[in-house]
């Protein structure tokens, strides 16, 4: 069976299927706002409408792309990816792990595009705060104590001819 739209040929289909030629799209909703097709080069599926785009298993998302970013999640599993960052914005991957009381659940590990700077982050009231930084410098500004256990070293020094440790004595 063929379709044709002003003695064009626009769809046909075979024993595989239904076959569009290069740049012919598949439009779903009343606004025509999920597009699916191939340019001749890229396969593109193209979301044009409000909310996100949803892939589904078994009625549970596992992959959302909305504005604010990227959600990876596994029903079966604890996970959560969340990446963003374009033009000049900060990107990060955020890790999600609620025991339930939602106080420091979340950590971002971030890249300042404004700085160079690598962060990790803590979110404990409701926004982000840097806990550990190592700057495009090769410098690391920490928050809070370093903990070291027993006999491991702290090595300063090209030569690391000054050790800071704790030998259990």
């Amino acid at each position: 069976v063929e379709l044709y739209h002003n003695n064009v040929k626009k769809a046909s289909t075979s024993a595989n299927g239904l076959n569009l030629p290069d740049n012919s799209k598949l439009q779903v909703g009343d606004s025509q706002d999920l597009q699916i097709y191939h340019d001749g080069s890229n396969s593109i599926i193209d979301d044009q409408g409000t909310g996100g785009l949803q892939f589904k298993r078994a009625g549970d998302t596992i992959l959302s792309l909305t504005a604010a970013g990227i959600n990876v999640a596994d029903p079966d599993g604890p996970c959560l990816v969340r990446i963003t960052g374009f033009e000049g914005n900060d990107a990060g991957i955020e890790l999600i792990a609620d025991e339930g009381d939602d106080n420091g659940d979340k950590y971002k590990l971030a890249s300042a595009a404004g700085s160079n700077n690598f962060v990790i982050q803590n979110n404990i009231s409701g926004s982000y705060a840097n806990k550990w930084t190592l700057t495009s410098d090769g410098d690391v500004n920490q928050t809070g104590n370093l903990s070291l256990i027993d006999n491991k070293k702290i090595l300063i020094g090209s030569g690391d001819d000054l050790e800071i440790y704790h030998d259990l004595s």
